[in-house]
């Protein structure tokens, strides 16, 4: 029996990156769509038993495919390294790209049962995906797991940091360390061997809300945000809900406990601390109303199914 639309979702192996895709397949499996979602059986079952606020098995539009996971160095973590990037990974980040052969498999037999099929996949995926461009109905879409904030200063950084009209946004980001000191060069040469989806990437899904970061990527094109320039204000900088207990320019060091203790009085016996909270909750408030039902993400998800669903 053929199906209309079909999503395929390929998260990255790494826990804040599962976690995310396995939430938007849930959204996306409430529109009666059914959604398949590829990777290994050790990170499928690690999502499974992390995932909180629901019950995967209760959804049957949701369907795992699992691959076996491909060998790999596996060093242990080093306590001295220069660094507090978790080097040890990398080895099993990069075997990652092994599931290009699999995943190209269980694409040649969705794409002949629906008339379309959408894969969102990580970007940190983009090298086992990229086998899509080999089926006529098949679109894709990189989901970015990071804030809209954090993707936009990369993409300012690889541009050469240059400087911005927008003063408030360009100062701190200025503040923000240059991305080699605190990523090792081999991961930084598995980050850019991804760069190949621009060739098939059909739009961009960003994990972020406007209650927040508001639109930093703007554009109208395909109903989905997609980044346009560097033209796209922060207008969610003025939020001030939390205290600094740490200088980015000291973030090889341990914070004391003095400095923690004078923080958090600062948050809770103050009246500065007491603002904060207020407008926390008021943030709250909003992010609660924007997901129910003509709220500004769930008009985001309403248009982004509307899309991948059109005629």
């Amino acid at each position: 029996m053929e199906n209309d639309v079909v999503v395929v979702v390929v998260p990255f192996v790494a826990q804040g990156h599962l976690n995310q895709l396995l939430h938007l397949s849930r959204l996306l499996a409430a529109y009666n769509l059914p959604v398949h979602i590829a990777g290994t059986t050790t990170h499928n079952r690690q999502a499974k038993l992390r995932i909180h606020g629901w019950n995967h098995n209760s959804n049957t539009n949701i369907h795992f495919h699992e691959f076996k996971t491909p060998e790999f160095e596996s060093p242990p973590p080093n306590p001295n390294s220069s660094t507090k990037f978790p080097s040890h990974l990398i080895p099993s980040f990069k075997a990652s790209s092994h599931l290009r052969e699999p995943f190209a498999k269980l694409l040649a037999t969705v794409s002949n049962t629906a008339r379309r099929v959408v894969v969102i996949h990580d970007y940190l995926m983009s090298t086992a995906v990229q086998d899509v461009v080999s089926f006529p109905n098949v679109e894709a879409y990189v989901f970015h797991c990071a804030s809209a904030f954090t993707t936009f200063s990369y993409m300012w950084e690889e541009k050469g940091r240059p400087c911005l009209d927008d003063v408030e946004t360009y100062i701190p980001l200025t503040k923000i360390p240059i991305l080699q000191d605190l990523i090792p060069p081999d991961f930084m040469e598995f980050i850019y061997s991804h760069v190949n989806c621009h060739e098939f990437n059909s739009g961009n899904i960003h994990d972020t809300c406007k209650v927040f970061e508001g639109d930093i990527f703007k554009g109208e094109s395909r109903n989905i945000e997609l980044p346009k320039g560097f033209e796209e204000r922060i207008e969610g900088k003025g939020l001030v809900i939390g205290v600094n207990v740490g200088d980015w320019g000291l973030c090889g060091e341990v914070v004391t406990s003095s400095v923690i203790e004078e923080t958090i009085r600062k948050l809770m016996d103050s009246d500065e601390g007491n603002e904060m909270r207020k407008r926390a909750k008021k943030i709250g408030e909003n992010v609660r109303q924007s997901v129910e039902e003509g709220g500004v993400t769930s008009l985001e998800i309403n248009a982004f199914v509307d899309h991948i669903t059109r005629q």
